[in-house]
């Protein structure tokens, strides 16, 4: 896969001297969200709540050793209200997520930093309106590069623990302020780009087959927290905040802004190692001898790697937006 550009968050490709002191001034400045449901994993806001962050214990060289090549396969669930109909989609994600073990200082009760490298490999979406199957090209994906983020790693009650820092999506666009920053409403915003190169403004969106084309750009920001099984899964939750405006489209159905809610108590991620160093076989497709997107995007070998990791994907029903709130 070519990676032409590496954009990132908050905490994002940092490299250098420099990059230890930048760190650790974000993390001691900086709150971050547990996703919801989470409240076994510790709150990182070390800077209201560090001696509660040093009453979890844990300490210096009991690091679990995840450094290595993981593929990362999350769902998010979303409640859509299209013309007064509630419907449930649900967005299906494929990663490669390189961990590299940082050796700067830790706060108390932070055991281990890490930092990861990722890249998006494949999106599966849900049918929505008129069971329209929305979907994104892979040059698009090839196009976005990589994304750095972190995982803090904590011990509670005996459990291994990891949260992540914000991991954030930029589809179409290039913000300043990657996290809050508004994001373009005019195809004329210098701020948009011709992510998949072909000639319309943002990212490209096709409904159904060929039925109509969405030009957009779009935001989704993450957040991970996760318990590790050893040195090569790594379970649990995530809240994703998804933002897009459409900037063009080729049909009526595909200028439509269909309003979107969260239901983050369905979604779900895991992490699996794929690079042989671990409990689980290398998960090499192609016999190159080395993990990548190529691989995840062969349904049999993407299968075998949930079946290994015992990840179940969700059952969409849109009897589970009963009772979700959307904005205003």
């Amino acid at each position: 896969m070519a990676v032409l550009r590496s954009r990132s968050g908050l905490m994002g490709g940092a490299r250098g001297g420099w990059a230890a002191l930048a760190l650790w001034v974000a993390l001691t400045a900086c709150s971050v969200t547990r996703p919801e449901g989470s409240d076994a994993y510790p709150s990182l806001d070390l800077a209201t709540d560090t001696q509660g962050l040093a009453d979890l214990g844990g300490g210096a060289g009991s690091a679990t050793d995840l450094e290595g090549v993981w593929y990362l396969r999350s769902e998010t669930a979303n409640c859509v209200n299209a013309s007064g109909a509630v419907l449930e989609t649900v967005n299906r994600n494929w990663y490669r997520v390189s961990l590299r073990h940082l050796e700067y200082p830790l706060g108390p009760g932070v055991e281990a930093m890490y930092e990861a490298t990722l890249l998006q490999c494949r999106v599966d979406l849900t049918p929505v309106i008129l069971n329209i199957t929305p979907s994104v090209t892979y040059g698009m994906l090839d196009a976005q590069g990589s994304e750095v983020f972190h995982f803090i790693q904590t011990t509670v009650g005996g459990k291994t623990l990891l949260t992540s820092t914000t991991m954030v999506e930029q589809w179409g666009v290039e913000l300043a302020d990657p996290v809050s920053e508004a994001l373009p409403i005019s195809a004329e915003d210098p701020r948009v780009v011709d992510e998949d190169g072909d000639g319309s403004p943002g990212i490209t969106m096709t409904l159904g087959d060929g039925f109509c084309e969405m030009h957009m750009v779009q935001r989704t920001v993450n957040l991970y927290a996760g318990e590790a099984q050893g040195f090569s899964l790594l379970q649990g939750t995530l809240t994703s905040d998804v933002s897009k405006n459409i900037l063009g489209g080729t049909k009526p159905l595909c200028l439509t802004k269909n309003i979107l809610a969260p239901n983050p108590a369905r979604n779900h991620f895991m992490m699996i190692r794929a690079d042989g160093n671990g409990d689980y076989p290398l998960f090499d497709g192609d016999g190159d001898g080395q993990p990548t997107c190529l691989d995840l995007r062969v349904d049999a070998l993407a299968d075998a790697v949930k079946a290994q990791a015992g990840f179940e994907d969700l059952t969409k029903d849109h009897a589970n937006c009963k009772g979700i709130e959307f904005p205003k």
